[in-house]
């Protein structure tokens, strides 16, 4: 019954993950932050904003997120990460993270086992010049039935261009790309997941409007 589906659970004590020097390293903003391999429940790995000398990007658990370890993974070049990084992970366990970088949206992967700096490939640019009024902003998955890259950028100060899709089957060395979405609209939020029959769904939220929400297959 419905009131027992609600008793029959437990919510299990917070497990400390990692310190960062930015007081906005928010998990949410639909984007993706975590990822716990398809294969091997153990392996998980969150990403969040830091900056400073000694700034980690990229944390990792191979007890199920019982014990965490931050061991100083660095994603853009310049050790300053934005809050808006979002990352995926295939069934291999790569990780993939995309993020604004001044006006350009940048992919770093992050190989298997993805435990320390040396498992990064080198950066790749997934957009350039992508400013738009309230920044560039990017999501990032992996379509379940092929693997394959995906990315949908919010940019460009053209509403009837502002919402992108990205995908590669390189590892983001080469794109094909195109206007996922002409909202005409200038307040739009976006994210995405893969998980609607296997294909991959853009999600807008159009603000101060009727609209609302959309999603897109």
């Amino acid at each position: 019954t419905a009131e027992q589906s609600q008793t029959n659970f437990t919510v299990g004590t917070p497990v400390f993950v990692v310190n960062t020097n930015v007081g906005s390293t928010t998990m949410g903003i639909p984007r993706w932050k975590g990822f716990m391999m398809p294969g091997d429940t153990n392996r998980f790995w969150v990403t969040m904003a830091d900056w400073g000398s000694t700034p980690n990007h990229l944390a990792y658990s191979t007890d199920a997120g019982l014990s965490w370890v931050a061991a100083g993974i660095t994603l853009p070049d310049d050790q300053s990460l934005d809050q808006h990084v979002s990352l995926a992970g295939d069934e291999a366990g790569n990780i993939y993270t995309v993020f604004p970088y001044s006006q350009d949206i940048q992919l770093r992967k992050v190989n298997f086992p993805a435990q320390s700096q040396t498992d990064k490939d080198p950066v790749r640019l997934v957009s350039a010049g992508a400013g738009s009024a309230a920044g560039p902003r990017a999501n990032v998955m992996i379509q379940p039935s092929n693997q394959r890259l995906w990315v949908f950028t919010r940019e460009s100060y053209i509403p009837s261009q502002n919402v992108r899709y990205h995908y590669s089957d390189n590892d983001g060395v080469s794109w094909t790309r195109g206007v996922a979405d002409p909202t005409f609209a200038d307040q739009v939020r976006i994210g995405s997941m893969p998980y609607v029959n296997g294909q991959p769904a853009l999600v807008v939220l159009y603000l101060g409007s009727s609209l609302g929400f959309k999603y897109y297959m």
